[in-house]
């Protein structure tokens, strides 16, 4: 490309040049000059860019990047709002975190849990394939543009998701290897060993708590704080989260817990997987090993 510019400089000095110490301190005198140059450079083309007379569409072009989204997937009787710290502090805030990185995030409500209106039926309905399958969708079309609030976000999906959400990503890596750049699977290993207690403190939602009234017997929920702390806490930890954690605890259908999602798979997937087991797992053992390529 080339391209012929005028410079424009402003040249600044003493109107005449005498000795200093014979004259008091002057304004300097200031002249602009002006001269032609011929430069050549292999400049980047820009396929995306707007017409330079449309401030909005300039505006949104410089606030364009092609980083990466994640795509956040909860566990079993957690809701998407686990990725904001369940509400506590800014300090277990993963989207403030991953936003700061230069990230973009997006965490989802799986079928049946929290805000989500519907409650279809938990045994024929709501299981691992049908929620993998949704989500399938829902990248196809942040990938095709479709959704407008993520337009700019889709160069790169990463998934982050934890314990049975780590999971659903086992199972999505099979069924459509094509959606996802890169795997952060947490709470999870290529062992499923649940112990007795996660399941003895599993009840009808609906008997246990009066925000699961409307739920059939089919959903489960956590029914006393020392289930939950025993089944998701170990070591050392923030005791101020429990209390939090249990007042906001979500769902989990009957066949969440038996249909294919829950137990790892062994994928061809080959871009980048990362895995983050704790040591003292209580459904998934930490000590399995993987393939930094394979899971």
């Amino acid at each position: 490309m080339l391209y012929s510019c005028v410079l424009k400089l402003v040249v600044v000095g003493h109107a005449a040049a005498r000795p200093l110490a014979n004259y008091a301190p002057a304004c300097p005198t200031c002249f602009p000059i002006t001269f032609h140059v011929d430069a050549s450079a292999e400049n980047a083309v820009i396929t995306n860019s707007t017409s330079e007379q449309n401030a909005t569409g300039i505006y949104d072009f410089m606030h364009l990047d092609v980083g990466a989204l994640q795509f956040l997937v909860h566990g079993v009787t957690y809701n998407k709002t686990v990725w904001a710290g369940l509400g506590i502090s800014g300090r277990y805030n993963w989207h403030g975190y991953a936003t700061n990185a230069g990230y973009d995030t997006l965490a989802i409500d799986c079928l049946g849990h929290r805000q989500d209106p519907q409650h279809p039926d938990p045994l024929s309905v709501v299981q691992g394939p049908l929620h993998v399958d949704i989500m399938h969708q829902i990248i196809s079309r942040i990938r095709s543009g479709l959704i407008e609030e993520l337009l700019h976000a889709s160069e790169t999906i990463i998934y982050v998701g934890h314990s049975y959400g780590s999971g659903f990503g086992n199972l999505l890596s099979i069924k459509h290897p094509e959606d996802i750049d890169a795997y952060v699977l947490t709470g999870f290993s290529a062992t499923l060993m649940p112990s007795y207690s996660f399941f003895s403190d599993l009840f009808s939602a609906a008997d246990v708590s009066a925000r699961f009234e409307n739920y059939v017997s089919g959903y489960l929920t956590r029914r006393t704080i020392d289930g939950r702390r025993a089944i998701s806490y170990a070591g050392a930890y923030d005791r101020s989260i429990v209390p939090h954690d249990f007042a906001g605890r979500d769902i989990v259908s009957v066949e969440e817990l038996f249909s294919p999602g829950l137990f790892t798979v062994v994928s061809n997937y080959t871009d980048p997987v990362f895995v983050a087991t704790r040591d003292l797992d209580k459904f998934y053992y930490a000590g399995a090993r993987f393939n930094a390529k394979r899971f």
